[in-house]
C-alpha cells in the first residue's frame, strides 16, 4: 500500500465541527479534506504516538508466542473470516501484544490502521473514532482518501449524521479501493487494530462494533479488512467476540504467562547488570 506522505496533526477535542464551517468554500479540496480529518482526529492514539499508552513495550521475543503465532498464521490465511478478538482482564499483556503485532502488520505492509485507547485519552466522541480510523486509512491508500474526500464534498454536515451513515460513507464504501487491488493479488488484506475501546465513554460505541461487526460478514459488501480487536471481557461485547464466525482468544495468567513474567523480570536484571555499577549496589 502506497502511503501518502503527510503528518498527522493534533486532534482537537470537542464537538465535530461541520466541514462547511471549518473550511468555508474549499469542501473540493483534498488537501483541506485531510487537513480536516487530522484536525478532528483523536490525538495521540496511533501507534507508536506520544500518549498512545503509558507502556510503549512490546512483547519480548520469547514471550506470548503461542497467541502472536496464531494471530499470525490467522492473518496469513485469506480464507479465515475477518474479525479476531483477544480479550483479557487488565494488565495482562494485551497492549504488548496489540503493538507486537502492530509492527509485524507495519513491516509487511499491511498495517492500515491502528488505534490504541487508555485511561489517558479516553475520549467520549465514538464519531472521532470513525474520523481517526478515516484518516489513517486514508494516508495507507490515496484511492482510499480520494473516496472520502468525495463522500466529505458531497456531504459536509455528515457528522451530524448517525453512526451507521458516517461509517458507510467514510470506512465501507471507501474500502472498496482495497478490495480491487486484493482482487488482482496486488496486496493482502490490510489490517486494522483496536485496542482498549472499553475506555471509550461514549455509550454509542456498542453501535460502531456492531457496523464493524456487520461489515466483517455482509453479504453484499463484505469488509476487505482484517480487523483484531483487544478489548477487556465486556459484558455487552460477548454476543459480538464470541460468535462461532469470528475468532476468539482469552488471554489468562497460565503458565505460559507466568513464564513470561520470569522471562521480563530476567531482562530487567540484565538491563540494569549492564547500566549499573556492581560497586553502586
Amino acid at each position: 500500500m502506497k502511503k501518502l506522505h503527510l503528518k498527522l496533526g493534533k486532534g482537537a477535542k470537542g464537538t465535530v465541527e461541520p466541514f462547511e464551517k471549518l473550511l468555508p468554500g474549499q469542501t473540493s479540496n483534498l488537501e483541506s479534506h485531510l487537513t480536516y480529518l487530522q484536525r478532528r482526529s483523536i490525538d495521540g492514539i496511533g501507534l507508536d504516538t506520544p500518549g498512545s499508552s503509558p507502556f510503549s513495550t512490546r512483547c519480548l521475543p520469547n514471550t506470548r508466542r503461542a497467541l502472536r503465532t496464531k494471530l499470525t498464521n490467522w492473518l496469513d490465511n485469506s480464507q479465515k473470516n475477518g474479525l479476531f478478538c483477544i480479550t483479557g482482564p487488565v494488565c495482562v499483556g494485551k497492549t504488548a501484544v496489540a503493538k507486537s503485532i502492530a509492527d509485524h502488520c507495519q513491516e509487511s505492509n499491511r498495517l492500515g490502521a491502528a488505534l490504541f485507547c487508555n485511561r489517558e485519552n479516553r475520549h467520549d466522541d465514538a464519531t472521532r473514532i470513525i474520523i481517526t480510523l478515516a484518516c489513517q486509512l486514508s494516508l495507507s491508500s490515496r484511492h482510499f482518501y480520494q473516496a472520502v474526500s468525495q463522500a466529505l464534498s458531497k456531504r459536509p454536515r455528515i457528522f451530524e449524521s448517525d453512526l451507521a451513515t458516517q461509517f458507510l460513507h467514510l470506512i465501507a464504501i471507501p474500502s472498496k479501493a482495497f478490495k480491487k487491488l486484493i482482487s488482482f493479488g496486488s496486496i493482502k488484506a490490510p489490517v486494522i487494530i483496536l485496542d482498549g475501546l472499553e475506555h471509550c465513554r461514549d455509550r454509542s460505541i456498542h453501535v460502531l462494533l456492531d457496523l464493524i461487526h456487520g461489515s466483517i460478514h455482509s453479504q453484499k459488501d463484505k469488509s476487505p479488512f482484517k480487523w483484531i480487536i483487544f478489548c477487556r471481557p465486556v459484558p455487552q461485547w460477548r454476543r459480538i467476540y464470541l460468535k462461532e464466525d469470528n475468532q476468539h482468544e482469552a488471554m489468562i495468567i497460565d503458565d505460559e504467562a507466568a513464564s513470561d513474567v520470569e522471562t521480563l523480570v530476567n531482562d530487567g536484571f540484565r538491563d540494569i547488570r549492564k547500566t549499573v555499577s556492581p560497586d553502586a549496589l
